[in-house]
């Protein structure tokens, strides 16, 4: 069984540019996205995503490819969530995690999930109990921060506690989201308001998630503890400036 990669370790190498394109009045969520993944300021890979309206569902499908010396991940993925209620129905996922294939299917049914995992000649399945609210969250796969983000809006709750399921291993844990501040994040040429997040998720550093208010979309993330930033192609253009600075080459010395 392949085990999850730790929270703190997919935070700490990985800066996203988003690209989003329009929508349909069917689709709440943009059609199409191009992620750009950054680690400590190095562009290292991609995640193309598309979201249609299916069936009373979001529907998510993405290709995600980051490297980063020798860490190297490949993931398509499948991801569906309940129009109204934003609640988990589906995740589909293979690629290669942690150097090892895998391929995996999670559904969510009343108050179970169950979840089939193939990695190389091994297979297992699992049925775990489910409670609400629970956001599916696997590394590297973009779509699940944007509902994420969305699920902290929909709320005027200052804070929210939900659960968060690592699907990979179908291990669960706690997360608080609190709302930090109202303000204008300088965006490329101009600015947008912002309502600032932030975000705790058991055993991992806390990160802050700027949502765009009048567009409902998160602009840009900041993980201060591990120096990783996620931007919104469309506010900060191609080449946003980053707040971290790439490590020396070997045998530089600073």
């Amino acid at each position: 069984m392949i085990k999850r990669l730790a929270f703190t370790a997919w935070a700490a190498g990985l800066v996203v540019a988003t690209a989003w394109a329009g929508s349909s009045p069917a689709v709440d969520f943009p059609v199409k996205a191009t992620y750009l993944f950054f680690i400590q300021g190095i562009p290292a890979g991609r995640s193309d995503i598309e979201c249609s309206a299916e069936g009373g569902a979001y529907v998510f499908r993405s290709t995600s490819r980051v490297t980063h010396g020798e860490f190297a991940d490949t993931l398509s993925c499948r991801s569906a969530f309940d129009k109204k209620t934003l609640r988990p129905r589906s995740f589909e996922y293979k690629g290669v995690l942690a150097g090892q294939a895998v391929t995996g299917t999670i559904r969510v049914e009343g108050d179970s999930a169950f979840s089939r995992t193939e990695t190389g000649a091994n297979s297992f399945s699992v049925r775990v109990g489910w409670t609400e609210p629970t956001l599916v969250f696997q590394s590297f796969v973009p779509e699940h921060l944007v509902v994420l983000s969305r699920f902290l809006t929909a709320s005027d709750a200052l804070v929210r506690r939900f659960n968060i399921l690592f699907p990979v291993d179908m291990m669960f844990t706690t997360a608080i989201g609190e709302v930090a501040s109202e303000l204008e994040l300088a965006t490329g040429s101009s600015t947008t308001i912002c309502k600032k997040f932030g975000l705790a998720i058991q055993g991992s550093l806390p990160f802050y998630v700027f949502v765009d208010k009048k567009k409902n979309l998160p602009v840009y993330m900041d993980f201060p503890g591990v120096q990783t930033e996620m931007f919104l192609q469309s506010a900060f253009g191609d080449h946003p400036t980053t707040k971290y600075t790439p490590p020396p080459s070997p045998g530089v010395q600073k």
